[in-house]
């Protein structure tokens, strides 16, 4: 193929612009308001899932906060993106990723899309407001990474406002070449009963939702009825591809005891995986988990539909705790797809805890006749932190015979080296069950302002007021690269887990889970942290606890954070 003039210079302006706003960007953020001090991260690194690579810088300051990525995903791309107060708003500009949920949305709250151009989002008495106009961009989000290619011109109106204190009215609104409006009301009954409803055009598609949920001691109901046209799409836009709930979605979950739970579930998705093709698939579940004592027992059985054909899959485990270094369990998997012959597998699973810092896993399996032995396990330390783990995971969109409830290994690979350099490896399950990586290194570089110890706060100044804390995966072991905003500043946890703020005046600050910020590799779901802090003198200064685990990346977030088990291998 010959390129003419006109496509070359076509491609000149296009890299002039491109280098012009690269340029503007670096510019605007090292030399923006450095006095009250600046925290520079460094990032760069790789990853097989879109085989991407590339590298950020990231400016953190008391009044702003600023990136420029350059990168290689099918081509040199960039990202760019700054943000800082202005007047009572916060002013963002270049690349987003927007929120789109929706108060009907209990199993998957990460909808979003991303945006490249300029927002402004407001608090106001009774609500908040959030504008955007610019376009809808295809990118790609990593923790080393944020890049993106604009695809077609956009603006967004997002309103909620609080008609009263138990009713709330919802407002998403996207003005493209296709159109997304749609209105939700929110009212909780009581505080254990809430109840929405959703309804109006995404795509040009129309859609309505209603949900109901209630969370009690003994029981906890999630149940939503969708209904959208197949075309259905909250915003015109390649990326991310996510999968919608479609039609009756419930998960009952029964807690007649403190040492019992029993699940019951029936999802429906719908997703494309290629362009211009939908495909949807019904997932069925029973899950159960009893303790007696140093003795769990689990079982769960799945049974999914989809265009392709149908499948089954049943899980059954036992695991004992013999003294506080040593445990063992057992696990039975069978799979079926369509009349093809069931396959089966049995595991042994050993994991030894020599201290707090280390233990050792080892997985004996015997499948199709054959013997494996696996070995894995954890070491945490202040310069390394280093986990092989086992899980099981089903995959209803696995098709042509292939094992849907498979055993994957999940690893992950932390330095923590001096002068704040860190390297990260891990590695992630699709939902095809492929297992991909992700490898980076970042570093911090500080001016103007002193590093405090425990975690890195981005705040400039050295205040006597403080909110540190910890955290925590539910074995109580520490989770380095955790972003939490508090307040709405961003802190980081250090390589022992560890977060401290200061603050210029005392008193209550909001704490919320910055997944979007995190540094630390892997998919992560909460499990328990104080909806506020308090900021006090540091004397006073009390510890706060927040409680994540990490899911396969093919898990259901609201699946994950509840699961009867959470010992490895039986997620």
């Amino acid at each position: 193929m010959k390129y003419g003039p006109a496509f070359w210079r076509s491609f000149g302006r296009a890299l002039s612009s491109t280098f012009r706003v690269a340029l503007a960007c670096a510019i605007l953020l090292v030399c923006a308001d450095s006095a009250t001090g600046q925290v520079f991260q460094l990032t760069g690194g790789s990853s097989s899932e879109l085989n991407a690579q590339g590298g950020s810088l990231e400016i953190h300051a008391e009044n702003y906060s600023g990136r420029l990525d350059l990168g290689y995903l099918n081509g040199p791309s960039l990202g760019f993106s700054f943000s800082r107060p202005f007047k009572d708003n916060l002013l963002s500009l270049g690349d987003q990723q927007i929120p789109l949920v929706l108060p009907t949305d209990l199993f998957d709250r990460s909808f979003y899309f991303l945006g490249r151009g300029v927002s402004l989002s407001r608090k106001l008495t009774d609500g908040k407001i959030f504008v955007f106009a610019g376009l809808t961009s295809d990118g790609y989000t990593a923790p080393f990474l944020n890049i993106a290619r604009t695809d077609t011109a956009a603006a967004a109106v997002f309103y909620e406002r609080e008609l009263s204190p138990s009713l709330r009215f919802i407002s998403r609104n996207i003005f493209s070449q296709r159109q997304t409006s749609i209105q939700s009301l929110q009212w909780q009954a009581r505080k254990d009963i809430q109840v929405a409803l959703s309804a109006g055009l995404g795509n040009n598609q129309p859609y309505w939702a209603a949900s109901f949920m209630i969370d009690k001691r003994w029981i906890a109901l999630d149940a939503s009825y969708a209904g959208a046209g197949d075309k259905f799409r909250r915003v015109l836009v390649a990326t991310p591809e996510l999968a919608e709930n479609d039609r009756e979605n419930i998960r009952l979950e029964l807690k007649p005891s403190s040492n019992m739970r029993v699940i019951v579930s029936r999802n429906n998705y719908l997703s494309s995986f290629a362009p211009n093709s939908v495909e949807r698939a019904m997932v069925q579940g029973i899950g159960a988990g009893v303790a007696f004592g140093a003795l769990s027992l689990n079982g769960s059985y799945f049974k999914s539909y989809t265009q392709a054909g149908n499948s089954n899959a049943l899980s059954l485990g036992i695991r004992r705790t013999f003294t506080k270094h040593f445990e063992a369990g057992t696990d039975f998997l069978q799979g079926q797809y369509g009349e093809t012959a069931p396959a089966r597998s049995v595991s042994a699973n050993f994991r030894e805890i020599l201290n707090s810092r280390f233990s050792l896993t080892q997985i004996v399996t015997r499948n199709n006749g054959q013997t494996n032995v696996a070995y894995g396990g954890a070491f945490l330390s202040n310069l390394v932190s280093v986990s092989v783990d086992y899980q099981t995971v089903f995959l209803p969109f696995v098709q042509t015979g292939q094992g849907q409830i498979k055993q994957v290994i999940v690893m992950g690979l932390h330095f923590q080296l001096p002068h704040g350099m860190q390297l990260n490896t891990s590695t992630d399950v699709t939902p095809l069950g492929q297992i991909r990586y992700t490898a980076y290194a970042s570093t911090y570089a500080y001016r103007g302002l002193g590093r405090g110890s425990n975690g890195a706060s981005f705040t400039g100044s050295f205040f006597r007021n403080m909110v540190h804390g910890l955290v925590v995966d539910p074995r109580d072991e520490p989770i380095a690269g955790v972003a939490l905003k508090i307040g709405g500043r961003l802190v980081v946890t250090d390589s022992d887990g560890k977060f401290l703020l200061r603050l210029k005046k005392p008193g209550d600050q909001t704490l919320e889970v910055s997944f979007e910020d995190f540094t630390a590799p892997g998919t992560y779901v909460l499990l328990q942290a104080p909806p506020s802090v308090k900021a006090v003198r540091e004397d006073d200064a009390p510890e706060y606890k927040v409680i994540l685990k990490r899911v396969p990346a093919a898990m259901a977030p609201a699946d994950a954070a509840s699961h009867p088990d959470d010992q490895p291998g039986t997620k």
